[in-house]
């Protein structure tokens, strides 16, 4: 179940960590937990108050929106639950495993008192936050740019024909 060089590498890998050295990587990783899940099982709620996240280290977990639907499913090397890390609230899905799945988890106390002791192993992991989260947001403005371009073809005239006003 444990090999932590192998988990180490996959920290790095992920662009929340990046920018990290591989020494404050191992540091880092042990500071967080490994959680090992049965398939089916929840990590998190929504509503559940968000208390840190977790980056997979094995299997897949699955979003579920509201009402039940799947809205992605994220496998090795994929973090779930880091606006938890930046942003204290409720957490906005739920997340379960698919299957048996190994995950490492980064409380939000641990990253907090990073961040109190000025840690640079902190404002780096705030930044990759960051980078990541523009990075979402770029991907969704694109996918937005591809969808306006489709309605203004031939989708846009079903759409004024419903009183959509362009």
């Amino acid at each position: 179940m444990s090999d932590p060089r192998r988990y180490v590498e996959l920290i790095l890998a992920n662009r929340i960590f990046a920018a990290l050295e591989i020494s404050d990587a191992a540091a880092l990783y042990k500071a967080g937990e490994l959680l090992k899940y049965p398939p089916g099982h929840t990590l998190f709620h929504q509503g559940d108050e968000a208390d840190g996240f977790f980056l997979i280290l094995s299997g897949s977990l699955t979003v579920i929106g509201t009402g039940g639907e799947k809205l992605a499913t994220l496998g090795v090397g994929e973090t779930v639950g880091e606006m938890g890390l930046v942003m204290a609230g409720p957490r906005s899905a739920r997340v379960a495993t698919e299957e048996t799945s190994l995950v490492w988890y980064l409380s939000g106390s641990v990253f907090e008192d990073l961040l109190q002791q000025g840690d640079p192993i902190g404002t780096s992991i705030l930044r990759g936050v960051g980078r990541d989260m523009c990075h979402r947001f770029r991907k969704v403005v694109d996918e937005g740019e591809r969808l306006t371009i489709e309605i203004k073809g031939g989708a846009r005239s079903d759409l004024e024909a419903l009183g959509w006003d362009f």
